[in-house]
């Protein structure tokens, strides 16, 4: 959570991750930023799962194509 730790996670890192380490499944995403999330779920594998981390967000990160909370 970056409002807590003070740092991101950059969607191209997340993907990389993603692409790269079979034993990385998911993000529990909650940088807020809908449009970080957008470029996750444009680029990651398709067996990878975006989860929102902010339960305000959980409709439209479902509505993007995100797998709940």
């Amino acid at each position: 959570m970056p409002g807590r730790t003070g740092s991101n996670i950059t969607a191209e890192t997340t993907v990389r991750l993603a692409r790269d380490f079979a034993n990385i499944i998911a993000i529990k995403e909650a940088s807020a930023n809908l449009d970080q999330m957008g470029a996750i779920l444009k680029h990651m594998p398709k067996d990878f799962m975006l989860i929102s981390g902010d339960d305000a967000l959980t409709l439209p990160i479902i509505a993007m194509g995100g797998a709940g909370t």
